[in-house]
């Protein structure tokens, strides 16, 4: 995965730099990022679509335990991440546009949304630059399929390591990866995408805008709430271990701007998806309806299982993690764990 978005930046680097060679400074229109481009098209959807680009960040974290220094690797892994990709979209977007000009920006790439970047990788890098592009394509939705494969398996891995899932996923292979999560992921996907083939749903016009919706609304809605929810801890901590930044103003200021990310996104559904059906439109509230669902097995999360329960997520790092899973494995298998306040509970 890593060669493969190197190999994507070089050539996107390569036709920034032939568009700049030719253009000069008119390959950057000031028009592009002034407040009135604003209301060109639907910009509701780009901005959605920006959203996306960011979505499933936060799931680095769930490598933390496969690294070898978590506490630095993990924040300087997912900081560069960040810088890279604002970078190269912010570059490769304004420069794109600096080709067409801000007033045929959306008529150029109505007329043909998929050919647009191949048309001006041929006209700035001939056919040489159109193949590597077109091979760089492919392998990048491969690129992108498997991290999205891999941080859902690991959330599958880790729901069956806190007893929530049946515990057959959260076995692990010889490469230390969530196997039989990934088996059980694909198995699920493939049995989806055929049910809903043999209905007459088309997966690519029908299952995929629907499901980039619904994506950016729950990514958005669960990231708002984790902002929200870094608030409350650390109010609930000592004042030494509350920072004015880090717990206090950056999680307020997230919560913020990703509740009116929230707002945007469901009033511009019906654009994401291309439908105004009361059906389509309905198709939000699935979010809503998990998350009482979830809040539901919570409460009976807490009452039967307590000692599930009261452990949950627990561990300040992922040594304190595996020594809490150890124990609740000893308690599974009716062993004594040596800890008072487990046994107790058992």
């Amino acid at each position: 995965t890593f060669v493969i978005v190197m190999l994507e930046l070089l050539i996107l680097l390569a036709l920034v730099a032939t568009i700049v060679a030719d253009k000069g400074l008119a390959a950057f229109p000031l028009e592009a990022v002034s407040p009135a481009s604003m209301g060109i098209g639907q910009w509701a959807v780009a901005f959605v679509f920006a959203i996306l680009c960011y979505a499933a960040f936060e799931a680095g974290a769930l490598y933390a335990p496969e690294a070898k220094n978590p506490d630095r690797t993990v924040p300087r892994a997912l900081y560069g991440a960040l810088i890279v990709l604002t970078a190269s979209f912010a570059i490769v977007a304004w420069v794109l546009t600096g080709v067409t000009g801000v007033d045929g920006l959306q008529e150029t790439v109505g007329a043909d949304p998929t050919g647009f970047i191949f048309t001006v990788t041929g006209t700035y890098l001939g056919d040489t630059g159109i193949w590597v592009l077109s091979v760089l394509a492919l392998l990048a939705q491969l690129a992108c399929t498997l991290p999205a494969t891999n941080f859902t398996c690991r959330y599958l891995n880790s729901l069956a390591n806190e007893a929530l899932l049946p515990a057959v996923l959260g076995r692990k292979n010889r490469h230390n990866s969530p196997g039989t999560a990934i088996l059980a992921m694909t198995a699920l996907v493939i049995v989806a995408v055929l049910g809903l083939s043999t209905l007459g749903v088309d997966p690519y016009t029908e299952i995929t805008p629907v499901g980039f919706g619904l994506a950016a609304l729950g990514a958005t809605t669960l990231q708002a709430l984790a902002s929200a929810a870094v608030v409350g801890f650390f109010l609930r901590q000592p004042a030494a271990e509350r920072h004015w930044w880090k717990t206090t103003l950056a999680p307020i200021a997230a919560t913020v701007l990703l509740a009116a990310a929230l707002y945007i996104e469901l009033t511009s559904f019906s654009f994401i998806t291309g439908k105004d059906t009361p059906e389509m439109l309905a198709v939000p509230w699935i979010i809503p309806l998990a998350a009482a669902l979830g809040i539901a097995f919570g409460f009976w999360l807490r009452k039967n299982r307590p000692h599930i329960s009261l452990h949950l997520a627990a561990g300040d790092t992922a040594e304190a993690a595996a020594e809490i899973q150890r124990q609740r494995n000893l308690l599974r298998s009716g062993a004594d764990p040596a800890v008072p306040e487990l046994a107790g509970e058992k």
